[in-house]
């Protein structure tokens, strides 16, 4: 028979002659060749590549050269595929930078080294580092933005980081700790936004109670219209958000409840203090505003009485 003499060969132009039994152990050297090749499993291509090393084919060059490069992509690939699994977890945020700079080195250089590689691996490889990156701006995040002062910005900026780590599949222990410190910012923001409501809502004068004393002396009709005239005060503006009283007493509710436990979400002395000021303020003018409203609903019923009587 004739084969080719090196890798470079164009012809076959090398003869070899075999005894049956060497023929024989050619063509099963041959076999495990080709069926080597057809697998993408390392650890059994590598024995079949140890043993057609030990067995010294070399029949045909050009087959076991193909063999050589299949055997060294998977071993490279191997490699990579066990380093990316290294990173799985990683207890210092601050190496993950560098642990993905490692892992994409491995890559050029089995680039640099003409190493065949399979869409697959680098296609893991792109996941694993997206991955990474994910979960490192993620940790450093959490880890470097204070509760306390928080701003809407912040706190947006670190839900698009939750959401970019959970899609790139980052460990779920540190996504459920972002949105735990998420719902505390959160949570802080609403407390001053209440508060900034509150404190820019008017503070109105209520009228005196009337107080009637039994033994002074009645007032006749005509004096008493004349004690009632009053200079006309400018009408009270209430704030848009707090138009319909129900939305008011919600305020006031989110309120007590965000300040039950205000270690959890940063909030200090001096903030409480205020709280505990307009919430005492709130109680009564809720109160002023639900005795107007009944005070209007009643007028207006009375209002809806006489027109019903006259019409009779």
């Amino acid at each position: 028979m004739v084969v080719y003499e090196t890798v470079d060969s164009a012809e076959k132009e090398k003869p070899i002659c075999y005894c049956k039994t060497c023929y024989s152990d050619y063509k099963n050297c041959e076999k495990l060749l080709d069926e080597a090749l057809s697998i993408q499993a390392f650890d059994r291509v590598d024995v079949i590549y140890r043993t057609l090393v030990d067995k010294k084919f070399d029949a045909d060059v050009k087959k076991f050269e193909k063999l050589k490069e299949h055997h060294t992509s998977l071993k490279c690939e191997l490699e990579i595929r066990q380093f990316c699994q290294s990173l799985e977890v990683i207890p210092n945020y601050k190496t993950i930078k560098k642990s993905a700079s490692l892992l994409n080195d491995m890559v050029r250089e089995a680039s640099r080294k003409k190493i065949k590689m399979t869409v697959a691996i680098l296609t893991e490889v792109n996941d694993c580092t997206k991955r990474l990156l994910a979960e490192r701006n993620l940790r450093l995040y959490v880890d470097s933005t204070p509760i306390e002062g928080v701003t809407e910005e912040q706190r947006n900026e670190l839900a698009e980081r939750i959401t970019k780590a959970k899609e790139n599949k980052v460990r779920e222990e540190y996504t459920d700790e972002a949105d735990i410190v998420l719902d505390k910012m959160t949570r802080h923001i609403r407390a001053r936004q209440i508060l900034e409501r509150f404190e820019a809502y008017p503070v109105r004068n209520y009228p005196e109670p009337e107080v009637i004393d039994p033994k002074k002396k009645k007032v006749k009709k005509e004096e008493k219209k004349v004690v009632k005239k009053r200079k006309k005060e400018p009408p009270f503006l209430i704030p848009d958000w707090a138009g319909d009283l129900a939305e008011v007493i919600k305020e006031v509710d989110a309120m007590n409840a965000l300040i039950k436990k205000p270690e959890e979400i940063m909030l200090d002395k001096d903030f409480l203090d205020k709280v505990g000021t307009q919430l005492a303020r709130f109680k009564k003018e809720i109160a002023y505003r639900k005795q107007l409203e009944a005070e209007a609903k009643a007028a207006a019923e009375a209002k809806a009485l006489a027109r019903k009587k006259k019409k009779k």
